[in-house]
């Protein structure tokens, strides 16, 4: 079974790169237009907000994760943390659902598989 500091450390990996391309998108230097289902205009004040607003909540996950990683380390528990991994799960578990109701192939096909497996790290993390 997989260890649950290796779980994390690809958790960790996988936030880190859903935070670069939340950048890029803000950035425009990836369009916008397969974000979101498709239901706000590229390239928008709108997008832009909900990107910011996306890459913070993953640099809260972030939070969440590093410090889990240091729980791990230090062989502690810690009920807020647990319950933070939690909002993690429900948020990535509708995520899920969000990607495979996008009328945008790619967002299907890119972020269904990567929401899939956070979800799948982070339910290892939490269970015993």
């Amino acid at each position: 079974m997989l260890r649950k500091i290796l779980a994390m450390r690809i958790i960790v990996v996988l936030l880190l790169l859903l935070l670069a391309f939340h950048i890029l998108v803000v950035m425009q230097i990836i369009p916008g237009d397969f974000v979101w289902g498709g239901q706000i205009e590229a390239n928008s004040e709108q997008l832009i907000n909900y990107e910011i607003f996306a890459a913070v909540i993953t640099c809260l996950f972030l939070i969440i994760s590093f410090y889990k990683i240091k729980l791990i380390l230090e062989n502690r528990k810690n009920s807020v943390n647990q319950v933070g991994l939690w909002l993690m799960l429900l948020f990535f578990l509708l995520g899920i659902l969000g990607n495979l109701s996008s009328d945008i192939t790619k967002e299907k096909l890119i972020f269904t598989p990567v929401t899939v497996l956070l979800s799948l790290f982070i339910l290892r993390v939490i269970i015993k």
